[in-house]
């Protein structure tokens, strides 16, 4: 996965940082894979003795992410109205409509893409009165697509994952996430929460215990969509405990300005 996710990175630098070395960019912390489940699977499941496994919020183990949102607001990701990071997403399966393709919507349908001071921009979708703040008619569906593809959009696009159909002829789709951004743009406000580096190529490979450790920090980081129990996370892996209210950044420096680049989504 990893030897996947630098190839990914190696490709996609130059979007956000056109002729400048690979070392402009960084991978930001809050990085993942996902594996969806086949809804056979979620079915007897959810009818188990012990009931469903959803647990809180909007998502479940094997669930797709369904619901139309923005991994960061726009104010995190421009800097003079170019684009200084980019939400990566490589399939480690072959995607096709039907199997959990991802669906983007493009800037021209995002009235709110520029805008991270209105109150909606965080809330492309309203859950309590099923209300899309976006023109969904513009929505794209990045399928077919086939495995290792290298595909990025804006941070702040709005997008979401598409549900495995039990009718699909391939299996339910797995994929790597990931976040890349200019070394020289502003860390984010969720790489303050997790209180871990941002990471350059030249850190790779990882050893052991870092890899070991940025995944409780990612397990931790989205705790709120999943239970978790006491001691799922070793406190030796786990951030060091900071006072209440008190944030850290990366500690990383920048090596030079980057320059931009704009697209489409």
């Amino acid at each position: 996965a990893w030897l996947v996710l630098e190839m990914c990175w190696r490709a996609l630098a130059p979007v956000i940082a056109p002729n400048e070395p690979v070392e402009c960019v960084v991978l930001e912390p809050s990085f993942s894979a996902h594996v969806l489940s086949h809804p056979d699977e979620l079915e007897a499941v959810a009818t188990a003795a012990d009931g469903p496994t959803e647990l809180s919020r909007f998502s479940y183990p094997g669930g797709n992410f369904g619901i139309p949102h923005r991994d960061h607001s726009s104010h995190d990701c421009f800097e003079d109205g170019l684009a200084s990071m980019v939400s990566v997403w490589c399939p480690l399966t072959r995607v096709t409509q039907d199997n959990g393709c991802m669906h983007i919507v493009p800037r021209e349908f995002d009235k709110l893409l520029y805008t991270p001071e209105h109150p909606l921009h965080l809330l492309p979708f309203d859950q309590h009165s099923n209300h899309c703040n976006f023109d969904l008619a513009g929505a794209v569906s990045l399928a077919p697509c086939d495995a290792g593809s290298a595909l990025a959009w804006f941070g702040s696009a709005i997008h979401w994952g598409g549900a495995c159909s039990r009718y699909a002829s391939e299996p339910p789709r797995a994929s790597l996430t990931a976040t890349l951004r200019r070394r020289s743009a502003a860390t984010t406000s969720l790489q303050k929460l997790q209180r871990l580096d941002e990471l350059a190529i030249t850190d790779l490979p990882l050893s052991l215990e870092q890899r070991v450790r940025y995944i409780a920090g990612n397990v931790l980081l989205y705790k709120w969509w999943y239970g978790l129990g006491s001691g799922a996370i070793p406190a030796e892996l786990a951030p060091a405990k900071l006072p209440e209210g008190q944030l850290v950044g990366s500690a990383a420096g920048s090596s030079g300005a980057c320059k931009g680049s704009k697209g489409d989504y």
